[in-house]
């Protein structure tokens, strides 16, 4: 939800019918959550929180629409990307996806869409580590959609290479 993803809103928006149509095609049910790689996902449902979108509608089950109606996420968001801790709080026992009862099991998948590298440092006073983290203690996989640009120094990949998850280029609107 930065300003620099305003580059990629259609892109984003085409990408959502696309899995829609993938979902409803493959006919399994799911449950999708919503957060941004704002800072801000301790602060409450202002403006600038990652977690406003899930605090707005709640955890989405087996409804597309209210997904593609929800996944523009806009651009006022902070450039300080920090998706990694944000998906990190949101899955801790105390977290906001616990509060909301989101089932947890090795189905879980983490998707980032981030067109910058990980600021995960500014916010979690440390450094992520890629070999120890709640992602590979769960069996999370975790996707991430990138830019190739910044790729070779973010954590994005090689969270989603450890995990077994894929990378893909978020300039990519083919």
């Amino acid at each position: 939800d930065s300003g620099s993803m305003s580059a990629y809103q259609n892109a984003v928006s085409q990408a959502s019918k696309d899995f829609a149509n993938a979902i409803t095609n493959a006919g399994v049910d799911f449950r999708i959550a919503i957060i941004t790689t704002s800072s801000g996902i301790d602060y409450g449902s202002n403006y600038k929180s990652a977690r406003r979108v899930l605090e707005n509608i709640g955890i989405i089950e087996n409804d597309i629409e209210l997904f593609k109606e929800n996944i523009i996420v806009g651009t006022g968001g902070s450039s300080t990307e920090t998706a990694i801790y944000n998906a990190e709080r949101a899955l801790q026992p105390n977290g906001i996806l616990t509060q909301m009862d989101m089932p947890y099991n090795k189905s879980l998948s983490i998707i980032i869409l981030s067109d910058e590298v990980s600021q995960y440092s500014s916010r979690a006073r440390g450094s992520f580590d890629v070999d120890d983290n709640i992602f590979l203690d769960k069996g999370y996989k975790v996707y991430s959609i990138i830019n190739p640009e910044v790729a070779s120094y973010s954590q994005y990949d090689d969270l989603a290479t450890k995990t077994g998850g894929l990378i893909a280029d978020i300039s990519n609107t083919s």
